[in-house]
């Protein structure tokens, strides 16, 4: 995996999609274990103390960009846009990373199920039946269980 991420990694596998990578300045927020979106161009991408859950971060990231650029949204089921489009992001990034040859391990692929599970339920960013977290998951990863 750390073979993977010589300099200029993300920034070179990004600029074949058209999407610029930037570094989160460690001025910018306390936790630096996060990253960004903007459109279907730009990510924004922290400081990680796991290299692999950097990587898998930015694949989701670049999966956002991705979907925003193929247009690939908006619906699925009866799942709500916002968490589908979440879901959606892991599912194009991790094919993406697949594609790429990168094969991310079971902890890391449960610490993005994790993170998709932080727009669901209480305490959520979004408050959501729990029932679209299990449509989600089925969606995001069922190629990466």
């Amino acid at each position: 995996m750390a073979s993977l991420i010589q300099p200029n990694y993300f920034v070179k596998l990004a600029a074949r999609y058209n999407v610029t990578v930037y570094e989160v300045p460690s001025t910018w927020m306390d936790n630096h274990e996060i990253s960004y979106s903007a459109g279907a161009d730009t990510i924004w991408l922290g400081t990680y103390s796991d290299v692999e859950l950097r990587l898998i971060s930015f694949f989701h990231e670049l999966g956002h960009c991705l979907d925003v650029q193929r247009k690939t949204l908006p619906a699925y089921e009866d799942l709500p846009y916002y968490h589908f489009n979440e879901a959606s992001a892991w599912k194009t990034g991790l094919a993406l990373a697949e594609k790429e040859g990168v094969k991310f391990s079971k902890p890391a692929i449960r610490w993005a199920k994790k993170q998709l599970n932080t727009y669901f339920g209480d305490g959520s960013k979004e408050l959501t039946p729990i029932k679209y977290l299990v449509k989600a998951k089925k969606y995001a990863f069922r190629a990466n269980q």
